[in-house]
């Protein structure tokens, strides 16, 4: 008994992590009534993914619609089709923290549980590499800073110091310590020229005059906000990299679908992600499938890039009769019970 309880409750012991969400979810539905259109312009987008025409696709609609049941229906038309299923479920307690789904999503395909230590999840995030031949490549190091687990070197990898030029007039000021520790935590940016790298002593070098900013002060706050924003563009770039590189890997073994949740609750870094791969999957065996609560007719997140959009509206009076026969195990439900939950619905 429990205090303040006036009946015994149960109690549980756990013996094991849960299964898959999406698995335990689509054992638990029901028929899908009423959604043929969707379901077809849905297997459409999933036939010219497996065919190495990837895209996004997003199902639009209010809260209670049934966006969560199409994509069930639709993931499950996926992997019979021989794709490989990946699901990350944005939630409410992560809005804020950066690139919370794609971590999630990365757990899933490297194996890593709650449950690992730091070295087990290292071990397990080069294996992964590993095995797509990416062990080696300039892909670790933003993978691994993604996942938490900080500098690491595959087997048989030395890291390469970072030469850092020297001014050749002795007149020219010298670099700090700090610029020179800050130029061998960034690589090159994938973008810069051949043979360049990021010299952050010459950012600050570029500062604007006080002349033109109309004071000092305003001058030497413009020089760190410029310097902030080209190292995290510079990070961000290599980022992105890595994860289109990574998930290019794995399609090219098994096609995918990839079905984030409740998207309402992805933090902007992690749309920006989005929209950046949603626009280079057209020749990857990948399907983004993306479900976007509307209010009033107009999507809450609208930043994630260009797609096919499936809006499922209210069911007809006779799809729901057909919905709550099912729902209540029954062969036919009377037009008065199904009436008002028509209107409720609708």
């Amino acid at each position: 008994r429990v205090k303040g309880k006036s009946q015994p409750i149960p109690i549980y012991q756990p013996v094991a992590l849960r299964d898959d969400p999406l698995a335990r979810r689509s054992r638990d539905r029901g028929a899908l009534v009423g959604r043929e259109a969707e379901l077809e312009s849905g297997r459409q987008a999933i036939s010219r993914a497996l065919d190495g025409q990837g895209s996004m696709l997003t199902i639009q609609g209010p809260a209670g619609v049934g966006k969560s049941h199409l994509a069930d229906a639709l993931a499950a038309h996926a992997q019979a089709r021989g794709a490989r299923i990946l699901f990350s479920e944005c939630r409410s307690y992560t809005a804020q923290a950066p690139y919370a789904p794609w971590i999630a999503l990365l757990h899933s395909l490297t194996g890593i549980v709650v449950s690992d230590s730091p070295g087990a999840r290292r071990e397990k995030l080069i294996q992964t590499l590993a095995d797509l031949e990416l062990a080696a490549s300039e892909h670790v190091a933003p993978l691994a800073d993604l996942l938490g687990l900080g500098s690491i070197h595959p087997p048989g990898v030395s890291p390469q110091p970072v030469k850092i030029h020297k001014p050749e007039q002795p007149a020219k000021p010298k670099k700090t310590a700090l610029f020179a520790r800050l130029e061998q935590r960034v690589a090159p940016p994938m973008s810069a020229q051949k043979g360049k790298g990021l010299d952050l002593w010459q950012l600050v070098q570029e500062r604007p005059s006080s002349r033109t900013e109309g004071r000092q002060g305003a001058g030497s706050s413009h020089m760190w906000q410029n310097l902030q924003a080209r190292v995290s563009a510079h990070q961000q770039e290599r980022l992105f990299a890595a994860v289109r590189e990574l998930l290019t890997r794995v399609s090219a073994q098994t096609p995918l679908l990839i079905l984030f949740e409740n998207s309402r609750w992805m933090d902007a870094a992690s749309r920006e992600l989005l929209a950046h791969l949603g626009e280079r999957l057209h020749q990857l065996p990948i399907l983004l499938l993306v479900l976007v609560r509307s209010t009033k007719g107009k999507a809450e997140i609208t930043d994630i890039g260009q797609g096919i959009t499936l809006r499922p509206g209210a069911l007809g009076l006779e799809d729901t009769m057909t919905l709550a026969g099912h729902l209540l195990g029954r062969a036919t439900v009377p037009l008065e019970l199904a009436h008002p939950i028509h209107q409720q619905s609708g």
